[in-house]
């Protein structure tokens, strides 16, 4: 096996930090699937995805500032287990408990669990990926691999791994280069435009290795997708756009009073690219942008809190915030400082992430991914709610992730519902 070392770029590197220190940020991507699957496949199919991505074989070394890969973690040490559970249990059984286990970076940055159902032939993949490797959409791409590489296993077909190169920081491909002073000037501007959000208390506190991730999700079928699409574009906006609409107001709802909000948005950074992205390549290339919403109400003008949010998110990316190439291990820990104290408040609103439509069908011949989801571990007070949104097989779904006790279940899902109550009422 060919190793060799990386340093992390500024986003990967303030990942990493978030995931040593606080627990948190590490991703979770799974199919419901069906077809004669066995665990001999899933390891097969896992093995090659190992020898295929760079980033699969890494470790994470070093302080902040100066975090490395090293690739060179055999297969041998990544776990893949076999894990049965009943149909009532559902797979948050397994996923809910994974979550609350460190991710031991310094010694492999994924692992996978092969789930089957007791009482008939349902079973899930379920990949847990170090967020400085993945992001949401390269967590769904190698998802998508290993649905492939499944297929071809189970009409008896030989694979290669077809090895990849080692992914290149986003912060080296995009033009001009990003600056700490560009990049914290931009924040900042952008922070004091937004102000101070409205008072949101947490229900409880927990020190990091205390606190627990749970679930929930929403579901909405082909039609009820393609009629919220179809008025996002005659509206002006889009489906991220409604989502934000509809959690802000369901937060002035939850709080009984008009809101300023910001919403945290993950923005994928291939398309501002300058280099051809192998489409097979597995890595994190996004940045965080955070918006303002001002004044929200629940009896506000949905689709015009939709546009102002859509506006004001494109505002900023015409910016051109870059990360920037080189910093420094204090640009590191600044970097998500404004997540870390939550004795008395939540500091930001809310987080949005949508991958939209995704590429992958689910189809692999005599293997199906018959719903696909996707979230990450929260154990920071930086936003009391994660929304995982994206579109499969032409059905909107959004999985909620938030940590206990800074909120409880119950509001925690009266939240929820009330942001899906909104979205509904969003579309005639």
């Amino acid at each position: 096996m060919n190793t060799f070392e990386r340093p992390l770029g500024y986003f990967e590197s303030t990942l990493q930090f978030a995931t040593e220190r606080y627990d948190s940020a590490t991703i979770y991507c799974w199919a419901t699937g069906s077809g004669p699957v066995e665990p001999d496949h899933v390891r097969a199919a896992l093995e090659i995805l190992h020898h295929r991505h760079p980033l699969l074989r890494s470790r994470i070394v070093g302080e902040p500032g100066d975090y490395r890969f090293v690739a060179d973690v055999p297969f041998r040490d990544i776990p893949v287990r076999e894990i049965r559970i009943t149909e009532e249990a559902g797979i948050n059984s397994v996923i809910e408990p994974l979550m609350n286990e460190r991710m031991p970076s310094g010694q492999r940055t994924w692992g996978a669990r092969f789930v089957r159902s007791e009482t008939s032939d349902r079973w899930w993949l379920l990949l847990q990926t170090h967020h400085a490797i993945t992001d949401g959409r390269s967590a769904y791409n190698l998802l998508d691999q290993c649905g492939e590489l499944l297929g071809e296993l189970v009409e008896g077909r030989s694979v290669e791994p077809d090895p990849l190169k080692m992914p290149v920081p986003i912060e080296h491909q995009l033009d001009p280069p990003g600056t700490i002073e560009r990049w914290n000037r931009i924040g900042e501007g952008w922070a004091d435009r937004i102000g101070d959000v409205s008072h949101w208390p947490v229900d409880g506190s927990a020190d990091y290795e205390d606190r627990t991730c749970h679930n929930t999700f929403s579901d909405h079928d082909p039609d009820f997708s393609r009629r919220l699409l179809e008025a996002c574009h005659a509206a002006g906006t889009t489906v991220q756009g409604a989502f934000a609409s509809a959690v802000a107001r369901g937060i002035s709802s939850h709080l009984g009073h008009a809101v300023d909000i910001d919403t945290f948005t993950p923005v994928d950074m291939r398309r501002f690219s300058t280099e051809n992205i192998d489409p097979r390549e597995i890595a994190c290339k996004i940045i965080c942008v955070d918006t303002g919403s001002f004044g929200v109400t629940v009896d506000g003008d949905p689709w015009e809190i939709a546009r102002a949010y859509t506006s004001t998110l494109n505002r900023q990316l015409d910016e051109h915030q870059h990360p920037p190439v080189r910093f420094a291990r204090s640009d590191v820990e600044n970097g998500i400082g404004g997540f870390l104290n939550s004795s008395s408040r939540f500091k930001h609103g809310f987080c949005l992430t949508n991958t939209g439509r995704l590429k992958m069908d689910g189809d692999y011949g005599p293997v199906q991914f018959e719903l696909v989801d996707v979230t990450a571990t929260v154990r920071f007070g930086g936003f009391p709610i994660l929304q995982s949104v994206y579109t499969f097989r032409d059905r909107l779904r959004c999985t909620y992730t938030w940590p206990e006790p800074l909120l409880t279940r119950t509001h925690a899902l009266e939240l929820t519902a009330a942001v899906e109550s909104n979205l509904q009422a969003m579309v005639p």
